[in-house]
């Protein structure tokens, strides 16, 4: 009734996004974001948050439009960026994806988040693996105590039993780390030294199916059976867990098509 008595009142609309989000209706608090976004079109956070909602609800085609938008008004808003690689890897796009990313690297080179979006495109790099090389060393320069780029480092193929090394030392407790050294290990033949990477994996996350099914496989071919019935157990477990929590996220979150000047 607000929204009908105040049509360009956009304090109303953001009332009507924040009733939108309480209500987990999607298609409603899209339309209050897209009309913020035409009332005061210097919001970058509107802009973020549009972008980010239609991500949510798989409707990578407006949410590309949405960043897109927001990246010709604010050009090193890293966020905006970042929000723009996701998109484009949602409809496929890797390389335009990796370019993004990249950018919003430049406009943050600390962040954390950032940097964690290549990690799913450096197998897939190609001729652009050197730039994000190049990303990662200079990331590791300004923020050695973290992890990450230790281990993304790893995964360009950088020295990458060190590089895990690296990472595990500066964080005990980062589990992807520990599966990948568990990885390596177990593919150079040294199965003990694997299985305790892949246990210190389950320490840290539990719900690592991966690390699971490794230690199933692995415990199997030592004849460790009881050990290995466990995992494997637990593996099914949780891959169901996983099947069933992404029908409910894909039932609550339909496809919306948000229109965005």
């Amino acid at each position: 009734e607000a929204v009908q008595r105040e049509p360009s009142a956009v304090l109303i609309w953001r009332a009507a996004a924040l009733v939108g989000a309480a209500r987990h209706d999607g298609i409603g608090e899209a339309k209050a974001w897209r009309k913020i976004i035409e009332l005061e079109p210097g919001d970058a956070a509107a802009y973020r948050r549009l972008a980010t909602l239609l991500l949510e609800h798989r409707t990578a085609d407006g949410a590309l439009a949405v960043a897109e938008a927001g990246v010709k008004r604010f050009p090193i808003d890293a966020e905006m960026l970042r929000l723009r690689g996701l998109a484009r890897y949602g409809l496929g796009k890797k390389a335009e994806a990796i370019d993004s990313f990249l950018a919003a690297s430049d406009a943050a080179p600390e962040s954390d988040e950032v940097l964690a979006s290549l990690e799913t495109l450096i197998g897939e790099a190609g001729d652009r693996l050197p730039a994000i090389t190049d990303r990662l060393r200079r990331f590791v320069a300004r923020k050695p105590g973290s992890p990450l780029g230790y281990f993304l480092l790893a995964l360009a193929g950088d020295a990458r039993e060190r590089r895990l090394r690296e990472a595990i030392a500066a964080d005990t407790a980062f589990w992807p780390a520990h599966f990948e050294l568990g990885r390596l290990l177990r593919d150079s033949g040294q199965r003990d030294a694997a299985a305790g990477e892949f246990e210190a994996t389950l320490r840290h996350h539990a719900a690592h199916e991966g690390a699971h099914f490794a230690l199933a496989a692995l415990y199997a071919e030592a004849g460790e059976r009881g050990k290995a019935r466990l995992h494997r157990e637990a593996h099914h477990t949780l891959r169901a867990q996983a099947a069933e929590a992404e029908q409910k996220r894909s039932a609550a979150a339909p496809r919306i098509q948000v229109t965005v000047r």
